[in-house]
């Protein structure tokens, strides 16, 4: 169990986002959402983290899907709905598996179902140093406030985007340096191109459940909408 516990993981969670994107009807994607959150709820007791980790990721597919739609209504609104339902469910899903196991468990599986090494490790390591980043850019605010900056003047004056442009210019150039550091400090530790992630525990009888309980609803709704 423990050799297959970080593919199954992997798996499963490519299989559901499939499900969901077979979906064509809103009213059944609004179904399966309800169920998935009805599972969750009753699994994982870290629900509402996985819920706020996954805003950002939200909010951004939200605001992709409106923009789609002022630049094209003819489609229809219901379309960006379904559309936005789908990516709200793939994201879910992803942001509550890396909730309740490791996301190193999840990396390994994709590994191991045939995601190429070198896309898997960049993903590894971009999800490691987000916290750094955003603990650069705190810092870098904290400095800009010291020189007189205020958050309340308006996104367009001239000034405000001056300094932003200088914030982000700043934040690359940083960057780039630490990520150098980083490279280098990989290859002081015996890095040859390639993450070697520990494989941690196997999976229990209820991660097996749980699995089940995400994959066989889908599965049936689809069932359902295709058929009748």
């Amino acid at each position: 169990m423990k050799n297959i516990a970080s593919s199954a993981i992997a798996l499963s969670l490519v299989i559901y986002i499939i499900e969901v994107s077979l979906f064509n009807d809103i009213r059944f994607l609004i179904y399966n959402l309800v169920i998935t959150l009805a599972v969750f709820a009753l699994y994982n007791f870290r629900f509402i983290e996985a819920v706020r980790n996954s805003k950002i990721p939200v909010l951004f597919s939200a605001f992709m899907v409106f923009f789609a739609y002022i630049l094209n209504m003819d489609f229809g609104y219901q379309k960006y709905v379904i559309i936005f339902l789908k990516s709200f469910e793939a994201i879910l899903i992803v942001s509550t598996f890396n909730t309740m196991f490791s996301f190193s468990k999840v990396i390994t599986g994709f590994k191991k179902i045939g995601l190429l090494s070198v896309l898997a490790d960049m993903v590894f390591l971009t999800y490691r140093y987000f916290d750094v980043i955003f603990k650069e850019l705190e810092s870098m605010e904290k400095a800009l406030i010291s020189k007189g900056f205020k958050r309340g003047r308006g996104f367009w004056e001239w000034n405000t985007m001056k300094i932003l442009g200088y914030l982000v210019g700043s934040l690359f150039i940083r960057s780039a340096e630490r990520s150098e550091r980083v490279y280098n400090a990989m290859l002081s530790r015996g890095y040859s191109g390639k993450l070697v992630l520990k494989e941690e525990e196997s999976l229990f009888a209820s991660n097996l459940i749980f699995i089940a309980g995400i994959l066989i609803p889908p599965a049936i709704l689809l069932f359902i909408e295709k058929v009748y």
